[in-house]
């Protein structure tokens, strides 16, 4: 089960159902009234009324994936039904199926019926046909667990609903509308923001993770309390018991230690936001040699003390959009990192390690053979105008890995891999080993010109390279041939690639993908 921030405005009674077109399709054995037919479900989620807005709002509609799990019971004359007694039913792409012996539709019986369906399935239910709410007594002793987090959300969220058999055409179908029966509480955390004091370079922003959290209810306090983290909203999501009163007590870590505490009581099938304020910030002057951490946090190169997350060392210090940077050579248009990622306005990162297979190869060709991969969009009507020439007699300046490393990776996937087939594998690989949970670029290969940044700070890079137990970066003197150099993404014709042997970005080095090896080493924009 997985939500979806899903929003409509109610106008009069109005009831949200999303059905899949798979549970429309249903096996008719006969025609009339008593013709038998298997009995069918469709199942979807009513979403949460949210509460404190200024319209009546549904919201955070589930929705149902393989492997979920429904009980079905029916009610005739009072009693529970014999043979549709708590019948689980398991999801499975797009069709609920019933496991055990088949359930018979047979019209003039199942039109006396009532049918009550509930989620998450449990072997052992309470479930009273007498009350007016069968699953009142479930709802009431229904508790929500503390650790919600990922999948584990699920086995709270109880939701139930009733329905009928339909006749007609649709024979053996019934369609349960689910409706949650605890509430839902949403917070929204502030954002971390570093206010850099270099001129020109906009203020910089991290989701904020949320750390130790406790909820008290009914004189009762929970510790160790892990939310749902939705990431379609940036909120996280914890479920908590109806019509009580409860205490939410958290802290997390933003430009300073921060507690904060919510107070509420919420009716069944509720939700409400509660927005977290924090105006502190991190001041800071961004420069080379800074520790680029895995989720997002900026360390000063001159820290006493080295962080272990670290995933990258700062090479660059400014917009690196090649629209901005050279506004002469580069449109908005054609400038794919400002299209994919415009918040990415900072600066530039190299990784610590060079990128390697599986066997712990890190020196290696870039291709089998010799053919471009960049030359695609060329001919392509929707994409024509829309990145920058990847093809180079001589360096241009401006930072465009990001744009060639899409080049690369829309030709492999697009069937074209024979002018990148290990480059994009090595990345490939890269992206998959370090993940990077932060609003940036992702990882990519740089071109020519970014390495040649990179060496223009080599020392002081390498020290800090060093310093995090990563792979310093290796340069030489002499002949082509004779030493290590670091794959750029760019090509020269269909045969060569760009390179670079460091020393000071004094010497640019051109090399054959096909028959000459080299590191590849990665880096991404933030």
């Amino acid at each position: 089960m997985k939500f979806s921030y899903y929003i409509s405005i109610i106008l009069g009674v109005c009831l949200m159902a999303f059905t899949s077109c798979d549970q429309e399709e249903v096996l008719v054995a006969g025609q009339g009234d008593d013709a038998t037919s298997k009995l069918e479900l469709a199942v979807s989620s009513a979403g949460y009324n949210v509460v404190g807005t200024k319209a009546s709002t549904v919201a955070y509609v589930t929705k149902f994936t393989n492997g979920d799990e429904v009980g079905i019971f029916a009610v005739r004359n009072g009693q529970v039904v014999e043979n549709i007694n708590n019948r689980k039913f398991v999801y499975d792409e797009g069709v609920w199926e019933l496991e055990g012996d088949v359930i018979e539709y047979k019209g003039t019986d199942f039109k006396k019926m009532s049918f009550h369906a509930y989620y998450p399935f449990q072997e052992d239910v309470k479930f009273n046909p007498a009350n007016e709410d069968p699953f009142d007594d479930l709802v009431k002793g229904w508790k929500v667990e503390a650790d919600q987090s990922g999948d584990n959300y699920t086995n709270s969220d109880l939701m139930t609903s009733v329905g009928e058999a339909e006749g007609q055409r649709l024979q053996g179908k019934v369609t349960f509308v689910m409706e949650h029966r605890m509430a839902l509480s949403i917070i929204e955390m502030p954002q971390l923001t570093y206010s850099f004091t270099n001129a020109g370079i906009e203020d910089y922003y991290l989701p904020v993770t949320i750390e130790e959290v406790s909820v008290t209810a009914n004189g009762a306090t929970t510790d160790g309390v892990k939310p749902y983290y939705d990431s379609a909203t940036g909120t996280y999501m914890l479920l908590v018991n109806p019509e009580s009163d409860f205490t939410v007590n958290g802290s997390y870590t933003g430009a300073k230690e921060m507690e904060y505490t919510i107070n509420g009581n919420l009716a069944s099938g509720s939700a409400k936001k509660y927005t977290i304020k924090d105006d502190n910030k991190i001041t800071h002057t961004l420069a080379v040699g800074d520790y680029f951490l895995s989720n997002g946090m900026i360390v000063s190169k001159d820290a006493e003390e080295v962080p272990a997350n670290c995933i990258g060392i700062v090479y660059y210090a400014g917009n690196p959009q090649p629209s901005a940077t050279n506004p002469e050579l580069y449109t908005e248009t054609s400038d794919a990192l400002l299209r994919d990622f415009p918040g990415a306005t900072h600066g530039l990162v190299l990784a610590i390690k060079n990128a390697e297979m599986e066997d712990g190869t890190q020196k290696y060709k870039f291709a089998d053979s010799q053919a471009y991969f960049s030359n695609w969009y060329k001919s392509d009507e929707e994409w024509s105008d829309k990145f920058i020439n990847n093809e180079f007699r001589d360096v241009p300046a401006g930072f465009t890995g990001y744009n060639g490393t899409v080049l690369m990776d829309h030709s492999y996937k697009m069937g074209a891999t024979t002018g990148c087939t290990h480059g994009w594998a090595f990345w490939q690989l890269y992206v998959d080993a370090v993940p990077v949970n932060a609003p940036t670029s992702g990882w990519y290969l740089p071109s020519a010109y970014e390495l040649s940044e990179v060496a223009k700070s080599q020392f002081l890079i390498n020290s800090k390279i060093k310093a995090v137990g990563g792979d310093e970066l290796e340069s030489h003197e002499g002949a082509i041939e004779a030493g290590p150099y670091y794959w750029a993404i760019n090509e020269r014709n269909n045969s060569f690639m760009w390179g670079h042997k460091m020393e000071g970005g004094a010497d640019i080095a051109i090399r054959e993908r096909g028959s000459r090896s080299g590191y590849f080493r990665m880096a991404l924009a933030f």
